[in-house]
């Protein structure tokens, strides 16, 4: 998914922020494995180079409080380990397709779960 695809919405009065719902999902992954990002994070494609330092990077260049940034990050991974595995749409991916998906979060999750750490 293109980080462009992160869209914010205010509801109800408007004053405080939250991701909108994703929409246009595509991922290269399962088709293209050593793909990288399709757009840069702080200068990189890289999926592996996801980790802590570079969303403080992002966080600090954005202007963002960076504990929440991380935040974000740990809790996202968390909701994605907490409802892919479990997904009734897990049955109708193809094998081959489905086993590439599994790896990269298996892949991806220490390395974003890294903005948990201290």
């Amino acid at each position: 998914m293109h980080l462009k695809k992160w869209s914010l919405i205010y509801p109800g009065d408007g004053s405080k922020p939250t991701l909108a719902p994703i929409y246009d999902v595509l991922s290269t992954v399962p088709y293209i494995p050593a793909d990288a990002m399709a757009l840069s994070l702080g200068a990189e494609r890289s999926f592996k180079a996801l980790a802590a330092p570079r969303w403080r990077a992002f966080a600090n260049r954005a202007r963002l409080p960076e504990p929440a940034v991380l935040k974000a990050v740990v809790e996202t991974i968390a909701l994605v380990n907490e409802h892919w595995w479990h997904l009734p749409e897990r049955d109708v991916i193809p094998a081959r397709v489905l086993e590439r998906i599994d790896e990269h979060v298996k892949v991806m999750t220490p390395i974003l779960n890294s903005c948990a750490e201290k």
